[in-house]
């Protein structure tokens, strides 16, 4: 489990049921940030708390998103040379995701 820390342009289009922001994340890399980018088509960055990691998911199905950014991200670390059994492993800790308002404008800046 982690939390997306999202702004509200994101969280108007996901509309998810937010959660306490204190939680603690069973991920490695921890919590993420995201907001919705109007772009052709349309995408979401997501930036990771600690790391300042960016990743890019397609937003549409809005609704859905929360279920592709682990495997987005897994590929992404994959990508840029981490061991492929800890990118699996830190894609796998990202299936429980909970929706909380963003709480460090540092991270993206909105």
């Amino acid at each position: 489990m982690f939390t997306v820390h999202g702004t509200k342009k994101l969280l108007d289009r996901v509309k998810p049921a937010l959660a306490d922001p204190l939680a603690e994340p069973d991920t490695v890399l921890g919590n993420w940030y995201g907001t919705a980018l109007m772009w052709r088509p349309q995408a979401t960055l997501f930036v990771n708390e600690l790391t300042r990691l960016p990743v890019f998911v397609p937003l549409a199905p809005a609704k859905e998103i929360g279920d592709r950014i682990g495997p987005q991200v897994g590929r992404v670390l994959e990508a840029i040379g981490i061991d492929i059994d800890a990118a699996i492993r830190e894609a796998g800790a990202m299936e429980q995701v909970t929706w909380a308002k963003t709480a460090n404008r540092s991270v993206i800046g909105r």
